[in-house]
C-alpha cells in the first residue's frame, strides 16, 4: 500500500513539475536581472555580491529551462507507453474471447457430429478436432499473457479486470484455471526476504476479479488448502486478498487509538467507526465466500492448517531460513488467520457455527490448535450459549414472578456462565497437565480466553464521537449551500438520525451487559486461586505463561484487552492476586519478549506495554488517586500475616505505601531503559528492529525521567550512523 501511495505522489510530481519549473525559472531571472541592475549603483562590496548573485541566478534559470525539454518528451512517452499497454491488454481480452467463442462452437458441433458420425463427415470432423485443440491452446496463451502483463505492471491490474467483464461465464473458469496454473509452477515467490512483487500483484488481480465477478472459487480456495498440507504458506497471500476485498476486512497494525477504541464496541460502531467500514458494501461477495466455504466443508480445514503451519514456520521449516523472512511468513499466517476467523464470526449464523464447528476440546486436543486460536474461534459461540441460557432463564423467572429487575437480570446472568465455564472446563482439563490447574484455575484460564474487550469496558468516547459525526452531517445536509434536493435530503437526514438511534442503543445494551460482566467476576473473584499448593509468584507465572502473553501477541485488541483484564482484577480486590507482583513481573526484564517477538508481535507487545504504563503512571501522578484504588486493595500487599492463637485478629497485612510506589516505579523505568539499551547495542536485526518498534509504541509514557531518555537517545543515534550504509530498512 505504501508503495502505491508513493507512486502516485510521484506521478502528481511529474505532472506539475514542468510548469513549477518554469514559474520558479522565471522567477530565478527577474531576480538575478534585479540584482545586476542595483549592483551597477552600488559600488561597495555588496555590490559585487549582488551582481555576482544575480549572474548565478540568472544561469541557474537558464539551466532549469533546458530541463523542460526532455522532462515533456518523457512525459508523452510515458503517457503513449500506458496507453499502448491498456489498448494492448484490451485487444488481448477481445481476441481470447473470440478463440473461446470459436473453441465452444467447435465442441457444440463435434458433439452434434459425433452422435452420428459416418464416413462423409469424418474428415470435417478430425479438422474441427484440431482446429479445437489449437484454439484451446490459443486461448491458454492469451490468458497466461494477461497474468504476465499484470505480474509485471501493477498499475494495469485495474484496467484488465475491469476488460475482463466482456469474458463469459466459461472464461472465469479457465482464468482461474490458469491463475493456479502460475502459482503451481511460478518458482520465484520471494525477492530480498520476502514475497515477490509478481505474487503480490497476481494476489491483488486475484482478490479484484473474485470482488467482481461471479465464478467458483472452490478452486483457489482448494489449491491455498493444498499448498498449506504441504506445508507451504507463501500463497496465503491469495487467501488474504480475496477476504480483503470480497468481505472488506482487512488486519493491520497501524490502526489508529480511535479505531482501536471502537473495535471494543457493538457491530454497528465497528462498522462506523471506520475499521470495518467497506463492510456496509461488501454483503453479497462476502456471502458469497461464505457459500463456497460452506459448501465445499473448508471452514475447519483452513483453521486447522493455519493453527498448525503458523508453528510449523519456526519449528519444523528449514532451519537456514532468515530470521526476517520466518517472521514475515508468521505474521502473514497469524494476519490471515485472524482475518479468516473475523470473517467467520460476521457471516456464520448462530445455527451455522454450530453446525460446522467442531467441539474445542477436539480442536485443542486431537488437532493441536492453540488455545488462542480456539477459543478465539468459539468465543463468539460462547457467548451465543450464555446469551440463549440466559434468555430462556430469565423469560421462565419473570413469567414465575411477573417482575423483571436488573439484580434479578445479574444473578441469571452469573449462572448461565458459569454453567457455560463448567462445561468447558470438564472439557479442557484433561489437555494440560494437573500442576497447571494447581496453580492456575480452570474457571479463570476459561473466563480470561472467553470473554474479550468489549465485555469489560464500553467506548464512550468512541459513540460520542461517531454520534457528534453524524450529527456534524447532518448540519451540513442541511444547509442551503449543500445542494441536496427537497428529498433526497430528507432521506438522507432520516438515514442518519436513525443511526445515531441505533448507535444511542447499542451504547446502552453494551452498559447493561458489561454490568451484568462486572457481576458476574465479583461474583466469582474468591474463587478463581482456592488452591494452597502455589504461592502468589507461582500464580503469576501461569497467568503470565499461559493467559497474557499468548493474548498479548494475539492481535492488536487483544493486547488491549490483556491489560484491561488485569486492571480488571486488581478493581474486584481478587483474592491471592497480587497487582504488584504481575507489574514487577511485566516490567523487569523485557529484552527476551522484545527479542522473541515477530515485526507486528511488537507492535502488539508495545501496545500492551503502553496501556499497562497508562494505568501505573496514573497511579503515579497523584497520591489521592493511588490511596483510592490501590491503598486498601489486596494486589497492592506488600507482606501477608497469618493469624495464629493469642495474636490480634485485627492484624492487616502490610500495604504499600506510595512514596514506595513511586521508587518501585522508577525501577521499573530503569529496568525498561536497560533492556531497551541492550537490544539496540546487540548488534541483533531483530532485537533491535523490536526495540525500535516498542519505543515507539510506548512512547506517550515512556520516557518520563529525563536521565533514561537521554541515554535511549544517545544509543539510537549512534545506531542510526553505524546502520546508515549497513540495514537501510533499519534507518
Amino acid at each position: 500500500m505504501c508503495w502505491h501511495v508513493i507512486r502516485e505522489r510521484c506521478a502528481v510530481s511529474f505532472h506539475y513539475y514542468p510548469d513549477d519549473c518554469s514559474d520558479l525559472s522565471q522567477a530565478e531571472n527577474e531576480m538575478g536581472r534585479f540584482l545586476k541592475q542595483y549592483s551597477l549603483e552600488d559600488k561597495t562590496q555588496a555590490g559585487k555580491i549582488m551582481s555576482a548573485v544575480g549572474k548565478a541566478l540568472s544561469s541557474s534559470a537558464q539551466q532549469r529551462l533546458t530541463l523542460l525539454s526532455p522532462l515533456d518528451r518523457v512525459h508523452q512517452e510515458v503517457k503513449t507507453f500506458r496507453q499502448q499497454a491498456i489498448s494492448d491488454t484490451t485487444n488481448t481480452v477481445k481476441i481470447m474471447e473470440q478463440g473461446r467463442t470459436e473453441y465452444r462452437g467447435a465442441l457444440l458441433w463435434m458433439k452434434n457430429v459425433s452422435e452420428e458420425l459416418d464416413p462423409d463427415t469424418y474428415k470435417q470432423f478430425g479438422e474441427v478436432s484440431v482446429r479445437s485443440s489449437t484454439g484451446n491452446s490459443y486461448i491458454d496463451i492469451l490468458n497466461n499473457s494477461v497474468l504476465h502483463t499484470v505480474q509485471l505492471f501493477t498499475n494495469l491490474i485495474n484496467p484488465v479486470v475491469e476488460a475482463l467483464k466482456y469474458v463469459s461465464s466459461l472464461g472465469y473458469d479457465m482464468l482461474t484455471f490458469c491463475i493456479i496454473e502460475a502459482l503451481a509452477t511460478d518458482q520465484s515467490k520471494l525477492e530480498d526476504l520476502q514475497l515477490s512483487q509478481g505474487l503480490q500483484a497476481l494476489s491483488l488481480f486475484t482478490g479484484l476479479l473474485c470482488r467482481k465477478y461471479q465464478f467458483d472459487l472452490a478452486g483457489l480456495l482448494q489449491y491455498v488448502l493444498n499448498q498449506l498440507k504441504v506445508g507451504k504458506s507463501y500463497d496465503l497471500a491469495i487467501l488474504r486478498e480475496i477476504l480483503h476485498r470480497m468481505s472488506g476486512i482487512d488486519i493491520s497494525e497501524e490502526m489508529t487509538e480511535e479505531q482501536l477504541e471502537s473495535m471494543s464496541g457493538g457491530e454497528l460502531l465497528l462498522q462506523e467507526g471506520g475499521y470495518y467500514a467497506q463492510i456496509r458494501n461488501t454483503r453479497r461477495n462476502a456471502g458469497r465466500l461464505k457459500d463456497a466455504l460452506v459448501e465445499h466443508n473448508l471452514i475447519m480445514p483452513f483453521i486447522f492448517l493455519m493453527a498448525q503451519q503458523r508453528d510449523a514456520i519456526i519449528f519444523l521449516d528449514d532451519p537456514e531460513r532468515h530470521c526476517k523472512l520466518a517472521g514475515r511468513l508468521y505474521d502473514q499466517c497469524q494476519g490471515t488467520l485472524v482475518q479468516f476467523i473475523t470473517f467467520l464470526s460476521l457471516q456464520l449464523t448462530r445455527d451455522e457455527m454450530q453446525t460446522q464447528c467442531l467441539n474445542i476440546d477436539r480442536m485443542m486436543g486431537e488437532f493441536h490448535v492453540p488455545a488462542d486460536t480456539a477459543f478465539c474461534f468459539h468465543r463468539n459461540l460462547f457467548e451465543q450459549k450464555v446469551a440463549r441460557l440466559f434468555e430462556s432463564k430469565e423469560q421462565a423467572e419473570t413469567m414465575k414472578s411477573g417482575e423483571k429487575s436488573k439484580s434479578f437480570s445479574k444473578t441469571i446472568f452469573s449462572a448461565a456462565s458459569l454453567h457455560v465455564c463448567n462445561e468447558i472446563a470438564a472439557a479442557i482439563r484433561p489437555l494440560y497437565p494437573a500442576r497447571v490447574w494447581d496453580e492456575l484455575g480452570i474457571v479463570f484460564f476459561i473466563t480470561f480466553w472467553s470473554l474479550q474487550s468489549s465485555d469489560l469496558v464500553v467506548p464512550e468516547s468512541a459513540y460520542q464521537r461517531q454520534i457528534q459525526q453524524l450529527k456534524e452531517q447532518i448540519q451540513q445536509i442541511d444547509t442551503p449551500a449543500s445542494g441536496w434536493n427537497s428529498t433526497k435530503k430528507k432521506r438522507e437526514i432520516e438515514r442518519l438520525e436513525n443511526l445515531i438511534e441505533r448507535l444511542t442503543n447499542e451504547q446502552a445494551e453494551r452498559e447493561e451487559h458489561v454490568t451484568r460482566v462486572r457481576a458476574w467476576l465479583m461474583t466469582e473473584r474468591d474463587n478463581w486461586f482456592q488452591t494452597r499448593l502455589a504461592t502468589k509468584t507461582d500464580t503469576i507465572t501461569q497467568f503470565l505463561q499461559l493467559c497474557i502473553y499468548p493474548r498479548v501477541c494475539f492481535t492488536a485488541t487483544d493486547a488491549i484487552y490483556a491489560a484491561q483484564f488485569m486492571h480488571v482484577l486488581h478493581q474486584l480486590k481478587t483474592a491471592r492476586f497480587s497487582t504488584l507482583i504481575c507489574l514487577d513481573r511485566i516490567f523487569n526484564d523485557i529484552t527476551l519478549p522484545t527479542s522473541m517477538c515477530t515485526e507486528n508481535e511488537a507492535h502488539r507487545y508495545g501496545r500492551f506495554l503502553c496501556a499497562v504504563l497508562e494505568l501505573v503512571m496514573r497511579w503515579h501522578a497523584s497520591e489521592e488517586v493511588f490511596n483510592q484504588e490501590c491503598g486498601q486493595y489486596p494486589g497492592f500487599v506488600t507482606v501477608f500475616r497469618k493469624t495464629y492463637q493469642g495474636l490480634d485478629a485485627n492484624t492487616k497485612p502490610d500495604q504499600l505505601q506510595y512514596e514506595n510506589y513511586r521508587h518501585v516505579v522508577h525501577k521499573w523505568h530503569y529496568r525498561i531503559t536497560k533492556a531497551i539499551v541492550a537490544c539496540l547495542e546487540s548488534g541483533n536485526y531483530v532485537q533491535i528492529r523490536n526495540a525500535l518498534i516498542v519505543l515507539t509504541r510506548i512512547l506517550p509514557q515512556y520516557p518520563k525521567i529525563t536521565q533514561f531518555g537521554s541515554a535511549v537517545e544517545r544509543r539510537v543515534n549512534k545506531l542510526k550512523d553505524e546502520e546508515k550504509d549497513r540495514r537501510p530498512d533499519l534507518k
